[in-house]
């Protein structure tokens, strides 16, 4: 049995990391902590952050396994860097972070603020933000994390933000996470590539409940809420996505967007996928998984016109939902409706039509 973060913790050794007199002494001093720290992991260790900011220069942090950082509260305990290696802060197994500030400056080609390629890493009560990344920015990255246990990030407040590059909230790669009770927002203008609040990508599973997620590029090239591709099983529950003006914007795309097909699934339960007058609701372009490439269940898809694009070959299914306009769909793709309204009460048949 997989011992729970509260087994884990109850055993802990606590150490206050205290303040330099200067930001980057205060970095380096808890650095210096995580370096003391038993690399064999027989050791659990929560390093505690005063109130102030710790700057770990243009070098991120990669825990060891048992090193927990909390802080004093995201407002107030801050963990900085301008690091374009792979983040200001690198997870690790039975590791986690909570209570803290952790963000990334950027200037060079890639500023990301969390990121983590190994399971049972804790995320919670934490603000992350990276800013500024010439071809990379993202708030939070996971790639490879193949144990579905344990990975769940809680109760963030995540934000990236460029005028260049790709710019995400969240990127998950081949990887199990959940993300709940969370805040996601992705910036960017019209330099961008794309901007995406949370993609999803790889054959694993993503579980995204009780956010609001929003994407604005300010007039860019691409503009995505949630993005779902390459075999990523994808689920959005209790949730709220809200996408600006762009030259392609979608609330929820599912494939390579917007013009090579993949597999991929994407589940909408209980959601409002909010546009700003133009745009799609949905964008599908993958070839169905296990039948269905998307469904929209108890939802509604305000302020787009029209309420969704389906391409060829794609499966999309809707029930129980509203719809601000009929959606559209190519020749040889199945797009079906049960109980689904338009805005006005009038009843969509089977086709949506």
């Amino acid at each position: 049995m997989v011992p729970s973060t509260a087994d884990v913790l109850a055993t802990a050794r606590i150490r206050l990391i205290p303040l330099g007199a200067t930001a980057l002494e205060s970095g380096a001093a808890l650095r210096a902590a995580v370096d003391a720290v038993p690399s064999d992991g027989s050791e659990v260790w929560v390093l505690e952050l005063g109130a102030g900011t710790y700057d770990l220069g243009n070098t991120g942090l990669v825990l060891k396994q048992g090193v927990y950082l909390r802080g004093r509260g995201a407002q107030v305990s801050r963990i900085v860097s301008s690091t374009s290696g792979e983040a200001t802060v690198v997870g690790f197994a039975w590791a986690g972070v909570r209570d803290l500030y952790i963000g990334n400056t950027g200037g060079g080609d890639r500023s990301v603020a969390l990121y983590t390629g190994i399971p049972y890493f804790t995320v919670r009560d934490v603000r992350l933000e990276a800013l500024h990344g010439k071809k990379f920015t993202a708030g939070v990255s996971y790639s490879m994390v193949s144990t579905m246990w344990m990975n769940v990030i809680s109760h963030a407040d995540i934000r990236a933000e460029s005028s260049t590059g790709e710019v995400l909230g969240c990127a998950f790669d081949y990887s199990y996470v959940t993300v709940e009770d969370s805040r996601v927002e992705a910036l960017g203008e019209i330099p961008t590539t794309a901007v995406t609040g949370v993609r999803t990508y790889g054959g694993h599973a993503v579980h995204l409940r009780r956010l609001l997620i929003s994407a604005g590029a300010q007039g860019g090239p691409r503009n995505i809420g949630v993005q779902a591709d390459d075999g990523a099983n994808t689920s959005l529950v209790d949730s709220e996505v809200t996408v600006g003006q762009g030259g392609l914007s979608a609330a929820v795309s599912v494939g390579v967007f917007p013009n090579e097909s993949s597999g991929g699934r994407l589940v909408v339960r209980s959601s409002k996928l909010i546009g700003a007058s133009s745009g799609h609701g949905f964008y599908v372009n993958a070839n169905p998984w296990n039948g269905v490439t998307l469904r929209i269940d108890h939802s509604s898809i305000e302020n787009f016109s029209p309420a969704g694009y389906v391409k060829g070959g794609t499966t999309v299914l809707m029930a129980h939902s509203t719809l601000s306009s009929r959606p559209a769909a190519e020749e040889g793709s199945i797009l079906g409706c049960a109980s689904t309204f338009l805005e006005d009460l009038t009843s969509l048949g089977a086709s949506c039509q």
